[in-house]
């Protein structure tokens, strides 16, 4: 079978989500995705920030947001239908820029789903997304030092807070280093589950050392080598 022109131009109308994801609080996924959103703006392109909080008040949402709101946990087929509510919605040649969204194993890996259902979430997952042009940037580097800047940002009461988000977790999460070995759990899992699915994926290393432009440096040029700049 042979590529077109047509084939490109179909490609080119989907959809653009960038999502932004990372190995721990701290690591900069706000400030990174803030940056993404007013660069493409910059550009002329309708960008939609899809911020971390959103998650309860969207409309795609909203069967999710009431499983939480009465268990603290959600099934991954809502999870799923919300994100296929999502995606249908979205105008073709705009961009979504999501923060912390998905791939959600942060959260699945807090109820305490394991690695074989993870990954087929991901797979049924891969499949929802299919009609969108799909950039995942995760944010990697030092678990320790992105939580030490997430406590110095939120205060001491934010950390037992987070520990006890991960209380469903295989592995007891009770403190300060099993949060930190957990952390480094999901990265592993996250990394290699997307691997797995084929997810187009930029790491940027050592982002906890890295200021927002230079952060934001990658993702353009991320953008512009796949043709999704425009």
């Amino acid at each position: 079978m042979t590529h077109s022109a047509s084939d490109d131009a179909e490609l080119n109308r989907r959809p653009l989500v960038v999502a932004i994801d990372g190995v721990a609080p701290g690591i900069g996924k706000s400030t990174v995705a803030s940056a993404v959103v007013m660069w493409l703006r910059e550009r002329g392109l309708v960008v939609d920030h899809f911020r971390e909080e959103d998650i309860l008040s969207r409309p795609a949402f909203a069967a999710v947001a009431t499983a939480f709101r009465e268990s603290e946990r959600v099934e991954p087929s809502l999870l799923l239908a919300a994100t296929d509510a999502l995606v249908g919605d979205l105008p073709p040649g705009d961009v979504t820029v999501l923060d912390s969204l998905l791939p959600f194993i942060p959260s699945l890996l807090a109820w305490g789903h394991d690695r074989a259902t993870i990954s087929t979430f991901v797979r049924d997952l891969t499949h929802v997304l299919r009609g969108v042009r799909l950039l995942t940037i995760y944010l990697d580097g030092s678990v320790e030092s992105a939580l030490e800047r997430a406590v110095g940002r939120e205060g001491e009461a934010w950390l037992p807070w987070l520990i006890g988000r991960y209380a469903g977790t295989a592995e007891p999460v009770t403190d300060l280093n099993s949060l930190a070995a957990h952390m480094e759990q999901r990265r592993q899992l996250t990394l290699s589950v997307l691997a797995e699915h084929s997810w187009d994926v930029v790491a940027i290393r050592t982002a906890q050392e890295h200021q927002a432009d230079e952060s934001l440096a990658v993702v353009s040029a991320a953008l512009a080598e796949r043709g999704l700049d425009h």
